[in-house]
């Protein structure tokens, strides 16, 4: 019985015995590389959904002896922290902001999300997370960007994060404890990272057909409106116009039976019965980044004689131009 209970100690003792007696010095590099994350330049509606990523950015452990499992494998650590808010914030407009977070993995799993947020870990762990070459260790960092509740406003997004890094090499561990010589490293690494919004401005929907209805006298005939449904980025002004149709007169536009008799009509700015849209007149307004409906009125020119009956027509282009 003595025999085999010393056999399984020494089994033990083997598989959970990290040595490498030397001197382990190790410096974290200050900047990462590439010096910047840049994460490129999307239109405000791909910004709004989330999900833009870096490429593999890293920061560089340097030390005295060769990394491997003898030094790492054991009780020595390293984590990183972030020290400021995970947020991008517009050049211009400091309200403005988008939020992101930082993995080490292209899964974002685990991610950090807010301020204060550490990845790391030690003997496994730690090997699982750092690229390893000679005396050299480094450690990958993604980010992606999260997702607003609006297209956000067009402009130059940055964030100055830093990453606290710190750690240890131990010389000799038994498992997770460490028996050897502890050499403490940490540093402070910059990580600017931007974000280029571009402007966008879209018909989500327009109003396909505007009917006037029937009538026997053109002084009946009833006011309707024109819909369009549209979505812009926040803050950046858009201007919608309607062309001049089919049938313009130099004055109205017009609406036409078979080329042979006309009615006269007119599109108007919202919420007036006397400014009329056209190019040269068109309506502005600055983007909510969200949805909204714009109604146009549209109005038969009053004192004209009845034409004859039938069926009278025009078609209009409604522009949008951001």
């Amino acid at each position: 019985m003595t025999s085999l209970f010393n056999l399984r100690l020494i089994g033990l003792l083997a598989t959970g015995f990290f040595c490498n007696a030397a001197y382990a010095n190790c410096t974290v590099a200050s900047t990462t590389t590439p010096a910047s994350v840049l994460l490129g330049t999307h239109s405000t509606k791909v910004v709004s959904t989330g999900g833009i990523t870096s490429g593999q950015i890293t920061f560089l452990v340097q030390c005295t002896v060769t990394l491997g499992v003898a030094l790492l494998g054991g009780a020595s650590t390293l984590s990183y922290t972030v020290n400021n808010p995970l947020l991008l914030t517009h050049s211009t407009v400091p309200g403005e902001q988008i939020a992101y977070e930082i993995a080490s993995n292209t899964t974002f799993n685990p991610t950090i999300t807010t301020q204060g947020g550490s990845i790391g870990g030690s003997s496994f762990s730690l090997l699982s997370l750092a690229l390893l070459a000679s005396q050299n260790m480094r450690i990958p960092v993604y980010v992606r960007s999260g997702a607003t509740s609006r297209w956000p406003r067009s402009g130059t997004y940055n964030s100055n994060q830093i990453l606290h890094v710190s750690g240890s090499i131990c010389t000799v561990s038994l498992l997770s404890a460490c028996i050897g010589v502890t050499y403490p490293f940490s540093n402070n690494v910059t990580m600017p990272i931007q974000l280029e919004v571009s402007k966008l401005c879209e018909f989500i929907s327009v109003t396909s057909d505007v009917s006037f209805g029937g009538s026997a006298f053109m002084d009946q005939v009833a006011p309707q409106t024109l819909t369009a449904r549209v979505q812009c980025t926040h803050g950046d002004t858009f201007k919608i116009y309607a062309n001049a149709g089919a049938y313009h007169n130099g004055t109205h536009r017009q609406m036409d039976r078979a080329g042979v008799q006309k009615i006269a009509y007119d599109i108007y700015h919202p919420g007036s019965t006397t400014n009329i849209l056209t190019q040269a007149n068109g309506y502005n307004k600055a983007g909510t980044g969200l949805a909204e409906d714009i109604v146009f009125p549209v109005r038969v020119i009053a004192g004209q004689t009845t034409p004859a009956m039938g069926n009278y027509q025009d078609t209009v282009r409604l522009v949008i131009e951001y």
